[in-house]
């Protein structure tokens, strides 16, 4: 992510990162997870926590938990609650981001269905 496509988005939400950085998650309720907990609670159907994250940390999160891609699909919400298409393992997935809202930072989630091409997934994800 270039720092300009970083700032913008924690411009027009208006939540920025840490500068402590990413670094911690969660999962619901509180307990923290290492990287790799955090990588298998979210490939699991779950989702992490992220409290120091900003709008504009989706690829840093995406990449700390493993995806070696990640496109952006829908950023329209002011929140930052944002959709996303993220590789693994030679499949894409759709993935979001949600507002934590009143607390800090986002809460992250992948779907468990994946799609041979990023294509395939964003269509699916607009029907």
């Amino acid at each position: 992510m270039s720092c300009a496509e970083k700032m913008q988005a924690e411009e027009a939400t208006g939540v920025r990162a840490n500068p402590r950085g990413v670094g911690k998650f969660y999962a619901f309720g509180g307990v923290e997870l290492s990287a790799a907990g955090a990588a298998e609670c979210i490939r699991n159907d779950g989702s992490v926590e992220v409290p120091n994250a900003g709008a504009g940390s989706y690829r840093e999160v995406f990449e700390a938990l493993g995806y070696k891609d990640v496109k952006t699909f829908d950023t329209g919400s002011s929140a930052g609650d944002w959709s996303f298409v993220v590789l693994d393992d030679g499949l894409w997935f759709m993935a979001f981001q949600s507002n934590r809202y009143p607390r800090y930072g986002f809460t992250y989630s992948v779907d468990i269905h994946g799609f041979e091409t990023c294509e395939q997934a964003m269509k699916w994800a607009s029907s």
